[in-house]
Parts: structure tokens; C-alpha cells; sequence
């Protein structure tokens, strides 16, 4: 233990109230008197004293951590900041501190005023980091005001651990995706079981030894109504999902005959575009099914299809999503709609992340899986993904090249297969092998993310005036769309209502990848001043107005 020894005088503050207390207050607070002695003893016991003192002023007895600032008006105008747990006392340089107060939270956004924000930690060159992906529903669900402690539990946890990520917080539980270093991941995931003793079955997955440039430079703290948005009743439906099955008893479902077993991909249509389980169909496995979803709101209407109606009943159903989430809800809501019409649902227990660890080769698993994290996407050979600056090495193969490819392999008598090209995936416009999403490019008619190769991002084809009908996604050219989604008016969190057909008399996409809200200030205001009509506003200048041929506003 470290027994500062400092000159007086001498002041301390309380970090938890900001509030000053002079030197005789702690000294009396310490002897438990009103008066006495002007000496006060910098030392250990001192801080001990402070923080029985700082709690039973701050009506915080079972607090188990205060931080105190020690002031020293010395010649050096030395400033040390301590952190005390009951009587451990540990001591950090101003500048770390000055460091962590530049992490204090902000808020998101005036669209989201009630989500936070707080600096990620900085790291040195080589230093690895671990991602932590984990949710958990709590049962019964927490009263908002438990809520709201959960929300700043996390934001605390998340400052002192030095963590980014994102943070999604209900009533109904935490859905997080966090980086750091390993020893703060973990020690998250033990604090959070402190918190609430039901995060003790939470099932916490590790991706440790990522690079550095794989971290997420900030922390935000998202209050949301459902960690996955269904737009479902959620009392009717928490708890009531779907058998969890590991990945090794999952993927001996998945070689099950296929006319007795389906798998169900629960995820949007663009991460089904890059990597799907179909490994288990070219052995007879289990058949899947596509719901072609731009969003979570579209599969209760999925469900409801009479096709969807003809290929499950009777059958098995397996389900899965990238971490496990999505299932929770998506297979309550199959068993509530379905109930004994098919023999069973089950769901995979952590997801594709799960299922990659435990099988390295793969298994029935193609292609790559597409993350909300830095690393964007990834696969068996590539588990640090494929997020950053895209490489030379994965530019797609020319048609001249895979034919040489092809007749190269057929002199050796070795068997030309798919998996000659790893790539699920292809370019929108030119049709290439491609399984990367880059350069933040949107289907002109429903903006969901679209693969772009390369070369045909350096044309600027989007640009273009052919752009709409070539940058569309393969859902919307399936389905025929042609009305650009800018000409779109969306409500219920970017859903239309079930008639497809536009004024214009093309087809619109039913479901548009917008934010509800998500509009600032500053461009609601451009927005809403391109589309007034200037001609039926009157100009202020009148009769003495110079341009009037020209002039955008109206002159009587």
C-alpha cells in the first residue's frame, strides 16, 4: 500500500458529489467527533476514513468503490487522483486520469438523445484485442427503473474496462458486441454476473488475438423496446422459442433427410448473399429456406405465406443467425404461429460464430459470415475477417482466367467443383465472383447493401445514368423493383403497406432499409427547404427587385 505523504494544506474531493471537504472534516469524520485536532494524518488511514465518510454522505453504503482526488498546493503543484475499494488504495498519475476524463460519456445524437456515447481506448502498435459477443434475456423482465441501472452499469463498466462497442439494453435484457483487451472482456462479462446472478448462464463467446484495427473506437449505449426489432407482442413470446442445440448435435440435424428436415437462415438476404449452410444438401441433408428478408420485420409475414405454410409443416425445423439472437424471437414467434403442425424447432446454440469455432474445416457452412463488427465478414481461413483495405489478392477472377483455371485442373483429372471458388456471392453489376461489401454502396431501391466489385466501384457505375436499374440488390431484381427508394414514403420503421405498386407505376420495394428517425437538424432543414415552391412566397425586395426575370420568388 502506498501512504502518501503531502504537504499541507491539502484538499480532497469526493468524484462521486464533486463536493470539497477540508482537511478537519475528514479528520473528524475519521475519529467520529465534531471538534478536535487541527493535524490531519495523510495517510492511508485517512483515505479509509473517507470513503466510510463519502458514502453515508452520499447515501451510498453499498457502494464498493470510490475515487477521491487528492489536491497537494505544493511547489510542484502535484495532483494525484486515488481509487479506493473498502481499504485498498491505489494511486494514478494526473495525466492518466486527465486520459480516462477524456473518455466521459456524450450523447448519440439528437435522433437518439437517449443513447450515449464514450471514446474508445487507444492501443500501442502489436498489442492484440479480443471481441465479445453475448446477449441475454432476463425473465422476468426488468422494471424501468432497473433498466436504467442497467444502462448506466454498463457505461461505467465500459469506461473503467477501457471497452468499445455496442450495447443494445431493454427490459427484456443486453445484446452486446464489445472489443478490448482479453482480461477486460472478461472481466465485463464477471461484473455483469454481479450485477444480475442470471448473467451466470449467459453464453459469452471470445474471439481473442484480433489485430488492433479490428477494436470499435467508440462505446455506445443503446435504451431500445426489443434487442431484435420484430415489431411482435413480446409477452407472448419470451421464453417460448425454439430447443437449443449445440454446433456438433446442430450439425448432425442438418444431415437429417431432407424430406423430413428444413433450416431456416433468420437472417437479412444480403448476409445470406455471401454465406449460408448448404453443405448439407449435396449429402441429402436438410433443405434451406431463403425468407428473402431485408429486415427483421419482414419474417412474421414470412410465416404467414401459404408456400412457407406448405414447406414446413410436418417437418423439422432448424434455425439460425449470426450469434443466436435472432432465433430467440424468430422461433418463438414459428412455434406460436405453427405450434404442432411441424415436429419440432430447433436453434443453434451461439449462432455461426459458435459453429466456425468448433468446426475449423467448416463443416456444411459456405462462404463467408457477415459480422457487425470491424471485421465485417470472415471465414474458416480468414477469422480476423476481411474488414479494412481491400487487398490486391481479392480482386475477382476474370472469365478468361477461371476457364484456364478449369481446363488446367481437367488435364491434371482432378474434378472442377464449386468450391474452386470460395466466393457465394457476385458483383451486381458485371457479375463477377465477389463477396465483399465496399464502398458503402446501397440497392437504388430498397438500400440494403449491395456487392460492388473492384473494378466496377472505380467506374463509378452508381454514378451513372443507367445507375438504378444496375445497383439494385438481387431480391429487388427478383421482385421486379423499379421505383428508386428516395421516391419512397416509409413509416413503421421503414415498412410499406402490402400493395407494392407506385404512382409512377412501377414496383416499390415493400420494405426499405431506413432509419425511423435518423434525420438531423441540419438536413430536415435542407430537405425541407428543397421542397417548398419559392414562386408563392412574395419578394422582399418588390418592386425595387433588380432580377425580377429571373428572380425564384413572386412578384405580383
Amino acid at each position: 500500500m502506498f501512504s502518501p505523504t503531502l504537504p499541507e494544506p491539502a484538499w480532497l474531493y469526493s468524484r462521486r458529489q464533486d463536493d470539497l471537504f477540508a482537511p478537519q472534516a475528514i479528520h473528524d469524520a475519521h475519529h467520529g467527533i465534531s471538534g478536535g485536532e487541527k493535524q490531519v494524518p495523510y495517510d492511508i488511514e485517512v483515505m479509509t476514513s473517507l470513503i466510510a465518510f463519502d458514502m453515508s454522505h452520499c447515501g451510498q453504503r453499498e457502494a464498493m468503490k470510490v475515487e477521491v482526488r487528492i489536491s497537494c498546493f505544493d511547489s510542484k503543484k502535484t495532483c494525484f487522483y486515488a481509487t479506493c475499494e473498502l481499504a485498498n488504495l491505489s494511486l494514478v498519475s494526473d495525466q492518466e486520469e486527465k486520459g480516462r476524463m477524456g473518455r466521459e460519456k456524450r450523447k448519440l445524437g439528437s435522433w437518439f438523445p437517449s443513447a450515449s456515447v464514450i471514446k474508445g481506448a487507444s492501443y500501442v502498435e502489436g498489442q492484440k484485442i479480443t471481441m465479445m459477443l453475448f446477449y441475454h434475456y432476463v425473465s422476468p423482465p426488468w422494471s424501468d427503473v432497473r433498466k436504467k441501472a442497467a444502462i448506466t452499469f454498463v457505461e461505467s463498466a465500459g469506461l473503467d474496462l477501457n471497452l468499445g462497442g455496442r450495447c443494445r439494453v431493454a427490459q427484456e435484457g443486453v445484446n452486446c458486441t464489445i472489443s478490448g483487451a482479453a482480461e477486460g472482456c472478461r472481466a465485463f462479462a464477471e461484473k455483469l454476473k454481479e450485477f444480475d446472478a442470471s448473467f451466470g448462464t449467459a453464453d459469452f463467446k471470445y474471439i481473442d488475438d484480433l489485430p488492433t484495427d479490428r477494436a470499435f473506437g467508440e462505446l455506445k449505449v443503446l435504451p431500445v423496446k426489443e434487442l431484435v426489432f420484430y415489431g411482435i407482442d413480446n409477452q407472448h413470446t419470451l421464453g417460448m422459442g425454439g430447443t437449443h442445440l449445440e454446433p456438433k448435435d446442430y450439425h448432425k440435424k442438418l444431415a437429417e433427410a431432407k424430406d423430413d428436415t428444413v433450416v431456416i437462415d433468420v437472417r437479412n438476404s444480403y448476409e445470406y448473399d455471401i454465406g449460408r449452410f448448404d453443405g448439407q444438401e449435396a449429402v441429402g441433408g436438410a433443405e434451406l429456406l431463403n425468407p428473402e428478408m431485408r429486415k427483421s420485420t419482414d419474417f412474421p409475414d414470412w410465416i404467414g405465406k401459404e408456400e412457407t405454410q406448405k414447406k414446413l409443416e410436418g417437418k423439422q425445423v432448424l434455425m439460425y443467425c449470426t450469434g443466436g439472437v435472432r432465433c430467440e424471437r424468430a422461433s418463438a414467434l414459428l412455434l406460436r404461429e405453427y405450434g404442432d403442425k411441424v415436429k419440432g424447432v430447433y436453434q443453434l446454440q451461439g449462432g455461426i460464430e459458435k459453429y466456425m469455432q468448433q468446426f475449423p474445416d467448416g463443416g456444411f457452412w459456405k462462404g463467408k459470415n457477415y459480422v457487425f463488427d470491424k471485421r465485417e465478414a470472415f471465414d474458416v481461413n480468414n477469422p480476423e475477417g476481411v474488414g479494412g483495405v481491400l487487398k490486391q489478392q481479392q480482386q475477382p477472377e476474370t472469365k478468361k482466367q477461371k476457364k484456364e483455371k478449369k481446363e488446367k485442373k481437367a488435364m491434371k483429372g482432378e474434378e472442377a467443383t464449386a468450391a474452386d471458388n470460395d466466393s457465394c456471392g457476385q458483383c451486381c453489376v458485371c457479375a463477377a465472383p465477389w463477396d465483399r461489401y465496399i464502398g458503402k454502396k446501397k440497392c437504388k431501391t430498397c438500400e440494403v447493401p449491395v456487392l460492388v466489385c473492384e473494378r466496377c466501384c472505380t467506374a463509378r457505375v452508381d454514378k451513372q445514368e443507367s445507375a438504378l436499374l444496375r445497383m439494385r440488390c438481387p431480391l429487388c431484381v427478383k421482385e421486379g423493383c423499379t421505383v428508386p427508394a428516395s421516391a419512397l414514403d416509409m413509416t413503421d420503421n421503414g415498412r410499406r403497406s402490402d400493395n407494392t405498386h407506385h404512382a409512377s407505376g412501377g414496383v416499390a420495394s415493400r420494405t426499405v432499409c431506413k432509419w425511423g428517425g435518423g434525420q438531423g437538424k441540419k438536413t430536415a432543414k435542407k430537405k425541407e427547404e428543397k421542397s417548398r415552391d419559392l414562386s408563392k412566397i412574395p419578394c422582399r425586395f418588390g418592386d425595387a427587385c433588380q432580377r425580377k426575370d429571373v428572380c425564384w420568388f413572386m412578384h405580383t
